[in-house]
């Protein structure tokens, strides 16, 4: 999720995305901008984690105008424990573009942009070694 903490619309910003635990100097995306298109975002990501993942993006009002970003992690890839995801730069400090917002007829650098990565749903649902049953049924046409 990236918003604008103080109302006014961004207009421009980056950030850097890795897995948590990393450093700030760990493997991490390149600097993605603050409105970037979902397939932007899963490109990074899956160079990043070489998992593949699937990306939907829809614009926020609250708790400040932006954008929400969800990920999903597909395929066979993806085993056991996926590291979450957190921010390791925002604007300059991590050498990637100041936050700017709109405010009346200028464009003006903000410190109140925030950028944050959570856990919807965090596994757990199953658990190792007992078995499951799973019904698949196909029709051929």
């Amino acid at each position: 999720r990236i918003y604008s903490g103080d109302g006014n619309a961004l207009v421009a910003g980056s950030y850097a995305l890795g897995s948590a635990g990393n450093s700030a100097e760990g493997p991490r995306t390149a600097c993605v901008d603050f409105d970037a298109t979902f397939g932007a975002l899963e490109g990074e990501l899956e160079g990043l984690l070489s998992a593949k993942v699937r990306v939907s993006r829809e614009p926020i009002t609250s708790p400040g105008p932006g954008f929400e970003y969800r990920i999903t992690f597909l395929g066979a890839g993806v085993r056991g424990d996926v590291a979450p995801l957190e921010v390791l730069a925002k604007g300059p400090e991590g050498n990637c573009t100041a936050f700017r917002v709109q405010d009346g007829s200028s464009n003006r650098t903000t410190v109140l942009a925030q950028v944050h990565a959570t856990t919807d749903i965090d596994g757990g649902y199953l658990t190792p070694g007992t078995a499951y049953f799973v019904r698949v049924s196909a029709r051929n046409r």
